[in-house]
């Protein structure tokens, strides 16, 4: 979790510190300043950090989600109950993960499985992936490493269970929302046992 405080400069130090920081915000550039002080005294500093689902308040957790994935996805999810999401955008605590497989899945374009989530790994740099225990069967294993490799990092979520859905949720035109527009979109379980088609989760 990221904590907040109040930090006080006199008006020239913000000015130095503001033309340093360059193109970069200037929280982005304190907390890279701190960082570098935190490994030059401690050694090597991670950013990593676990959220265990169970941890957290009800209204801290969004109970259901939808992610699109294309056939290396799901078939990494179904072998290591394992999902990578983009680590441009941190990713916020979800109770469910709903599945849209693209046409190259098994099941193409619809929800076909869902994930209980157990916990969330954010921030993970690139020399710290083969340490992390969900990950390392996932890198022993060519089919799926050689792609995660070339990442200099990533964030995963971690499930308890993956199952098939008894009735998989099709994507039935003319639709409302596009697959590439539901990754990440907040839905309910109620919602999702009863939809016919994808726009009724939304």
């Amino acid at each position: 979790m990221h904590k907040k405080f109040l930090l006080r400069i006199s008006e020239e130090q913000f000015r130095i510190l503001n033309d340093l920081s360059e193109n970069r915000s200037l929280n982005e550039y304190l907390n890279e300043i701190i960082n570098l002080h935190i490994e030059k005294v401690n050694g090597r500093y991670s950013r990593m950090e676990k959220i265990i689902i169970n941890d957290l308040q009800v209204s801290q957790v969004r109970e259901a989600v939808t992610v699109t994935q294309q056939k290396w996805y799901m078939d990494l999810l179904l072998k290591y109950n394992i999902y990578f999401f983009s680590s441009s955008k941190m990713v916020t605590p979800m109770m469910n993960i709903l599945f849209y497989g693209d046409s190259s899945c098994d099941f193409p374009n619809c929800i076909s499985h869902i994930g209980k989530v157990s916990h969330i790994y954010r921030h993970i740099a690139k020399n710290e992936m083969a340490s992390i225990p969900e990950l390392v069967n996932v890198m022993k294993d060519p089919n799926f490493s050689s792609e995660i490799m070339k990442w200099d990092d990533c964030q995963f979520v971690y499930f308890s269970e993956v199952k098939e859905l008894p009735r998989p949720i099709p994507l039935i035109k003319p639709y409302v929302h596009h697959p590439r527009t539901i990754v990440n979109n907040t839905t309910t379980m109620l919602k999702a046992l009863t939809a016919e088609k994808i726009d009724d989760l939304f």
